[in-house]
């Protein structure tokens, strides 16, 4: 699905335009798909362990190093930790690894409360989109 979707951006990147006609640039889409599933992650799951499960999570399957990395961006799931982070600020403390660590959160989440099932991501796609998770026309 996430795939598909950067595949999509590309298209649209190399045409250099978005739907409105604006510039457009892969990672900003990225991004915007990535915290897209985070945040409506978190407001299905009002426990305010989102963030904090996620995060065990990427600690115990991919590592503390990882773990640490993708700290910051868990204000996304509103963790207590760095929630009032700008975009640009995320992404300039994080560097290379700020699409990694939305990735591996995102992981966590799906781990956590999608069964392990990426399908489950699809649920939070808007109504317009079809089911290989493309947006229609």
């Amino acid at each position: 699905m996430f795939a598909e979707r950067v595949m999509e951006t590309d298209f649209a990147v190399a045409e250099g335009v978005d739907e409105d006609g604006e510039g457009v640039s892969g990672l900003s889409v990225a991004f915007a798909i990535l915290a897209g599933w985070l945040s409506a992650a978190r407001e299905d799951h009002a426990d305010s362990q989102v963030a904090d499960k996620a995060l065990e999570w990427v600690h115990s399957s991919l590592g503390p190093e990882r773990a640490r990395l993708a700290a910051p961006a868990a204000g996304i799931l509103g963790a207590a930790a760095n929630p009032d982070l700008t975009v640009q600020q995320l992404a300039d403390e994080l560097q290379e690894d700020f699409l990694s660590a939305l990735v591996w959160l995102t992981a966590g989440v799906v781990a956590e409360y999608g069964g392990g099932d990426v399908a489950w991501l699809g649920r939070h796609e808007d109504e317009d989109d079809d089911p290989r998770g493309l947006t229609r026309s």
